[in-house]
């Protein structure tokens, strides 16, 4: 399906064409990652819910007798968590609520909420290893590593990139949560991420285990922020690119570091910075290739860079190495946002689901960047989650209807008098039918009952033959 090209360009990859948003979807998430995905979680299941004596009706075992967890099982949960991002809800169980304050229609056409609170709760990553190292990210962490394998594959980096955090909110009860006050949510899991500028496309993820583990993410003699510097730009040496950062990760010998690896750098320093000179000077010149720069904003900005000037070309009296910062440092806020506004938000009891649904976010991300660069039209996040959510469930669907176990709520337990809610009429211009009611023609159809009515033939019709029992 992919044609690696060896060029570096920003359009690196090559597609065949196809027009469905799944298949750029499974270029990420393919059906190697999940079916390991549900082979441990089977194993899972049977360590951690023996068997009953007696199985009781719809308990996690009766579910699991009846059901063969499956790939496509967990792709309508993946399905069902998109949907939940797009639709949120205070609580899962109102998905299936029969409160007409609450009513939809969606979910409970393909599974039931038991069945969901099933995959949910058996759904695992991987079951860790008892003689490895103890790192507290080993459930989530070989699942972040081979997304970014796959990030790295299909796509070739421009030449500006970026590099920044993300916080995952999580109340969890976790050493590795960090707390960020200038944070709208405060509280979370900590990832940091390198994404191209121009696209925003996330190339490079290490999720940082915390101060309690910082020896998992040290290397050599180089401090905390170096270290994550460089482990997130290793494979981009002696290519040319720009790298920006913010003052939380900039140093003057991290810019002397990624000097002699062939990366250029452009960041701001702190005004307690170490090797910032005490005197005030307008430039000052670290060595032959980086400089700092004192640029007078609202307040006193230490610029440094490997490659930029503080020239003035336009009219708007800013110099060139603050232009180019602030152009180029907003990628990740960019995928932040894209996040926070389609991320389902509900709690959860194990922490790393929280990591996986944010790495959903991301996958989905990429996949939209992609079909846009193939395609070169603009690609609606809201409407390719929608289209995803759909294909997703359409194989889970079929199976469930040649099986005859269709698990889906009944709508008998949604009182009558609501129910006509989940039949809608559409008006069908190039077509004309008999209406069921009054047998003259109209142009009108039921989509659920796949029926002609008139409108005001609609409501007579439901009441009397489908809804009164």
């Amino acid at each position: 399906m992919v044609e690696q090209i060896n060029e570096r360009n920003e359009l690196l990859f090559q597609l065949k064409k196809s027009e469905k948003e799944l298949d750029y979807f499974s270029l990420f998430f393919d059906d190697k990652i999940i079916t390991e995905i549900v082979n441990n979680s089977k194993k899972y299941f049977l360590d951690k819910f023996p068997q009953p004596l007696v199985i009781t009706k719809n308990s996690y075992w009766d579910l699991y007798k009846k059901y063969n967890f499956n790939k496509n099982h967990f792709k309508a949960y993946l399905a069902a968590i998109i949907y939940m991002g797009i639709e949120p809800k205070k609580r899962i169980e109102d998905y299936w609520s029969c409160d007409p304050m609450f009513l939809n229609s969606f979910l409970p056409k393909y599974f039931s909420r038991n069945f969901f609170f099933y995959i949910s709760a058996i759904v695992h990553m991987e079951i860790p290893n008892k003689n490895s190292q103890n790192d507290p990210r080993e459930k989530i962490n070989t699942l972040i590593q081979e997304l970014v394998r796959r990030f790295q594959e299909y796509y070739s980096l421009g030449e500006h990139i970026t590099i920044d955090e993300s916080l995952v909110f999580s109340k969890a009860r976790q050493k590795m949560k960090f707390y960020l006050p200038a944070k709208p949510h405060k509280w979370g899991f900590k990832l940091h991420l390198l994404c191209d500028s121009i696209s925003d496309y996330v190339y490079n993820i290490l999720f940082d285990p915390g101060k309690s583990y910082k020896s998992l993410i040290k290397s050599g003699n180089n401090n905390l922020t170096q270290s994550i510097v460089l482990y997130l730009v290793q494979g981009l040496e002696n290519k040319n690119h720009i790298l920006y950062m913010d003052s939380w990760y900039t140093s003057i010998e991290l810019a002397k570091k990624l000097k002699e690896k062939g990366i250029d750098f452009t960041g701001i320093l702190k005004n307690n910075a170490l090797g910032l000179p005490k005197e005030e000077y307008s430039k000052y010149d670290i060595d032959s290739t980086i400089k700092l720069f004192f640029i007078e904003d609202r307040k006193t900005l230490n610029f440094i860079s490997s490659i930029h000037d503080d020239k003035i070309e336009d009219n708007d009296n800013k110099p060139n190495i603050q232009k180019m910062y602030n152009k180029n440092v907003r990628s990740i806020d960019y995928v932040n946002q894209i996040s926070s506004i389609y991320s389902l938000d509900n709690k959860t009891y194990k922490w790393w689901k929280k990591i996986l649904f944010f790495m959903i976010d991301i996958v989905i991300s990429n996949s939209v960047i992609l079909m846009e660069l193939k395609n070169s039209v603009k690609i609606d996040n809201l409407n390719f989650r929608k289209k995803l959510i759909i294909q997703l469930l359409e194989e889970f669907s079929l199976e469930e209807e040649l099986q005859f176990e269709i698990n889906k709520a009944k709508p008998c337990f949604i009182p009558y008098i609501y129910r006509i809610k989940l039949h809608s009429i559409e008006h069908t211009p190039n077509k004309r039918k008999r209406c069921r009611e009054c047998q003259e023609k109209c142009v009108y159809i039921c989509k659920e009952c796949s029926i002609y009515l008139h409108p005001q033939c609609f409501l007579k019709y439901h009441n009397r033959n489908v809804y009164t029992n």
